[in-house]
């Protein structure tokens, strides 16, 4: 599986590989055809949110490690489900709600 990460704040993404996961219990895995970037994704590559009147707000010492995958907002084809998975079947096409997930 390929991703293009932020490993350190304010530099270019770097594409990482890593092992395809295995959908377990009621998770699906996606094939991301498409991912927006939003606002928040610029302030993670930054490192920091900026709150205003030069208070910054930064993301590692808030407990966020790195690298993390920007594009919470996708779409994409389901290629996996796992065993308790309902609703949902390989080959569908499924847009990512994203403020519910397991985070990973």
């Amino acid at each position: 599986m390929r991703s293009f990460q932020v490993c350190e704040c304010g530099a270019p993404l770097r594409m990482n590989t890593q092992p395809t996961p295995k959908p377990t219990g009621s998770e699906v895995l996606l094939k991301v055809l498409a991912a927006g970037v939003c606002h928040s994704d610029l302030h993670l590559s930054d490192g920091y949110f900026d709150l205003g009147g030069g208070m910054r707000l930064s993301i590692v010492e808030r407990g966020m490690k790195l690298p993390v995958t920007l594009g919470h907002e996708n779409v994409g084809d389901v290629v996996s489900v796992g065993p308790w998975a309902k609703g949902v079947a390989v080959g569908e096409r499924r847009l990512v709600h994203p403020w519910m997930g397991c985070g990973e």
